[in-house]
């Protein structure tokens, strides 16, 4: 039986840099299994800003590169054509549920974190939800 949660680890290499934030693309697909049983495949190639934490002091020091893999799969189910249709709500659901997971490969974030995280892309998300797709570049 398969457990909810991320199935592996991020592995990818950095490609550059853009509006502040560093680029990467995935070397290897990212794997994630909703509390539905649904199963999210981010492939290889695919590029992302991993988490987008404002450069704020205090925000980027409590929340930087803590994030990576929920970003990635954020950014994701923000893409057009995402193979599984969510909404923008159930999208930012998912990164809460994705922080709050455990895994044999990821420790789950406290309830604040994942809800601070989550606000962060209610807030913040909206101008980027259906504005790219998988494949388009950074």
């Amino acid at each position: 039986m398969t457990h909810y949660g991320f199935q592996n680890l991020l592995q990818y290499q950095e490609i550059g840099r853009k509006g502040g934030h560093t680029i990467i693309r995935l070397t290897d697909d990212l794997i994630y299994i909703d509390t539905q049983g649904r199963k999210h495949i981010i492939p290889a190639d695919f590029e992302s800003d991993k988490a987008s934490i404002p450069r704020t002091p205090v925000l980027y020091w409590l929340f930087a590169d803590r994030f990576n893999r929920e970003g990635v799969l954020h950014d994701a189910t923000y893409c057009i054509d995402y193979p599984i249709a969510l909404t923008r709500a159930e999208a930012d659901g998912l990164i809460y549920e994705s922080s709050r997971s455990e895994s044999e490969t990821h420790p789950g974030k406290s309830i604040i974190d994942a809800r601070c995280v989550w606000a962060g892309v209610r807030i913040g998300g909206w101008p980027h939800y259906h504005k790219r797709r998988m494949t388009d570049r950074f």
